[in-house]
């Protein structure tokens, strides 16, 4: 699409071209500098006419580019600030560092001697519990054992005794006498 302006530069570009070829038909005479005056003429009006119509378009789009560029320099900027904030950050934490793992290893022994001083009071709380529980048992055993060898004595004596009893008559009548003397 031919714009307005397009066709006013056509139009005067042809009329240049125009008064070019008339002048290339004129007599041969000497060169002069008064020959340039019409080149010096269409230049003029060309240059202007260029500079009215492109200046605002380089204008704009010169403001368009320094806005960019301002863009971009302020994004930098920030960027700049972010990373100089980040590098503070980073540069804190390693100065921190070496007293961070003092730290953590200073945590790790007291917890390794706390585990240690726990465990050797639940071994210790462990032997009493068994000792205890051995006792314990040692002294069921016995007792098991006593009423064990008492019941044996006694169905040894009970045994002996009956052998006696059976053995001798003088016992027996004594016996059953006794019993009889009871029950009334």
């Amino acid at each position: 699409m031919i714009t307005k302006d397009l066709k006013f530069y056509l139009i005067v570009n042809v009329f240049w071209i125009g008064v070019a070829a008339s002048s290339s038909e004129a007599t041969h005479h000497e060169p002069s500098v008064y020959d340039l005056k019409w080149a010096a003429v269409n230049f003029i009006i060309l240059f202007s006419f260029m500079i009215y119509k492109l200046k605002g378009p380089i204008r704009k789009s010169f403001q368009d580019k320094r806005a960019n560029i301002q863009s971009l320099f302020n994004h930098a900027a920030e960027k700049h600030k972010d990373a100089e904030m980040k590098l503070d950050i980073y540069e804190a934490k390693l100065n921190t560092l070496e007293e961070q793992s003092k730290k953590v290893f200073d945590d790790a022994k007291i917890d390794v001697l706390k585990f240690d001083h726990d465990t050797q009071e639940e071994n210790t709380k462990l032997i009493e519990r068994l000792n205890r529980e051995a006792k314990d048992k040692i002294e069921h055993e016995q007792q098991q054992i006593v009423h064990k060898i008492g019941a044996e004595l006694l169905s040894t004596v009970i045994a002996k005794t009956k052998t006696k009893i059976s053995e001798s008559a003088e016992l027996k009548s004594n016996l059953a006498a006794s019993l009889l003397k009871k029950a009334k």
